[in-house]
């Protein structure tokens, strides 16, 4: 849900049939995905989002009441799993995009990551800047005390926290990293 842009998402108690998740619904919750949050965050979200509704519904499911709502079909969407590959960042696309994956995969997940002279950054935290991008995307343009700027296809994103061969980079430390005008990507 963060990578695709969505505003909310929320959990669902179905009933087990022979698809995968297609049996008839018993009960909903929906919540707002913020601007703050990454897939850490959603992932308690949805965890006490799902616990509320089965501590409401629990008595009705025991005693073989609960509803059973048919679930449309047509409005099921349904994605393939993802790899670690997929979590390669296109300095091509928005900032919003770049921002949205690297906020997807923060750990436990193994992050959105790019190249740096070859070698794997992995970026655990950044945020989306303003300002219009003037320069080729994945070009580091400026560095300081709270990270490094780098330019995406439509603006500039501001990285704040990434990790190179296992050793974690934030702020001033990064221009030891990657020093302005250097350009990452594969």
């Amino acid at each position: 849900a963060i990578i695709n842009g969505e505003s909310e998402t929320g959990v669902a108690l179905h009933y087990m049939d022979e698809g995968i998740d297609t049996g008839s619904i018993i009960a909903q919750g929906r919540f707002s995905i913020e601007e703050a949050d990454d897939a850490a965050t959603v992932r308690e979200k949805l965890k006490e989002t799902g616990m509320a509704l089965l501590r409401e519904w629990w008595p009705a499911i025991s005693e073989g009441r609960a509803p059973k709502q048919r679930q449309d079909e047509t409005a099921a969407k349904y994605y393939r799993l993802r790899t670690i590959d997929d979590g390669l960042i296109k300095w091509n696309a928005s900032g919003r995009e770049v921002c949205n994956l690297v906020r997807a995969l923060v750990r436990p997940w193994p992050g959105a990551f790019t190249f740096l002279n070859e070698r794997k950054l992995v970026i655990w935290t950044c945020r989306l800047l303003p300002e219009d991008t003037s320069g080729p995307p994945g070009l580091v343009v400026q560095i300081d005390e709270q990270g490094a700027r780098v330019c995406t296809g439509d603006r500039r994103v501001l990285i704040e926290t990434a990790e190179l061969e296992g050793e974690q980079f934030n702020g001033l430390d990064l221009k030891r990293i990657m020093p302005v005008g250097n350009r990452l990507g594969a």
